[in-house]
């Protein structure tokens, strides 16, 4: 049992050491497996399709999704009638989603990061804006670190969806198990990719980021948008954000 415990630990570690291009290799292929082209279609989660009904505009509309993966919430959005654009980092769930999203209800797809978004003009998607909603896909923006990035992604998505509401998910409540209080400590000294104690890493997720509800309220009204739904208790966390 120990034996098993340090070897994970030790693991964990050099994983974190890793350039990041490399670390990013090794999560893709976790995320593959767990939620890649090979895996089940699951449709919404009950979260997301509540949310949907209830504060984004009846369809047809434009939604914009964020971080696709292999377009399972633009295949569910077909199906409610809606059309969508995406774009998603893994290349090979970014092509399966190019093949398996209906085009008649595909505006746009692009193979790339949050990064991307940012920084360039992802001229496909935006030639579509605006965007009567959009959905920062399935606890996407945890696994960016950089709280200035957080807000460069929410305000994009306000840019290109300036009067509709954005879904956004997020893992809360950091971890203070003994491992975690350690790799934390660790990672501080080597001055690896954490920047604050809501930062964390595991094996499974890799680097990322644990939202409280303040910090989720002041990114909203710095983009130009207010929380109208939160909720982490119930399900899984995640809040609606409509335009100041």
């Amino acid at each position: 049992m120990m034996i098993s415990y340090i070897k994970k630990f030790l693991d964990e570690l050099i994983l974190a050491t890793l350039p990041e291009s490399t670390y990013f290799h090794f999560l893709s292929k976790y995320y593959i497996e767990k939620y890649g082209p090979k895996t089940p279609f699951k449709g919404l989660f009950q979260w997301e399709e509540d949310a949907i009904k209830n504060y984004f505009p009846k369809p047809p509309g434009r939604i914009l999704v964020g971080a696709a993966g292999a377009g399972r919430e633009m295949i569910s959005l077909s199906n409610l009638g809606y059309r969508s654009s995406g774009f998603e980092p893994i290349l090979i769930s970014a092509n399966h989603a190019k093949r398996v999203v209906p085009k008649e209800s595909m505006l746009a797809f692009k193979h790339a990061r949050y990064e991307d978004f940012v920084k360039f003009s992802l001229k496909d998607i935006e030639d579509h804006a605006p965007y009567d909603g959009a959905i920062v896909g399935w606890g996407s923006l945890t696994h960016v670190l950089d709280p200035k990035m957080h807000m460069l992604i929410l305000k994009k998505f306000r840019k290109l969806c300036p009067s509709g509401p954005i879904l956004v998910s997020f893992l809360t409540k950091p971890y203070t198990s003994p491992k975690v209080k350690l790799l934390r400590k660790l990672f501080s000294i080597f001055k690896l990719r954490t920047n604050t104690d809501s930062d964390s890493f595991s094996f499974k997720l890799g680097f990322y980021h644990r939202f409280t509800r303040d910090e989720i309220a002041d990114l909203a009204k710095s983009t130009g948008s207010l929380v109208c739904f939160y909720e982490e208790e119930k399900t899984y966390p995640h809040a609606v954000l409509l335009p100041l």
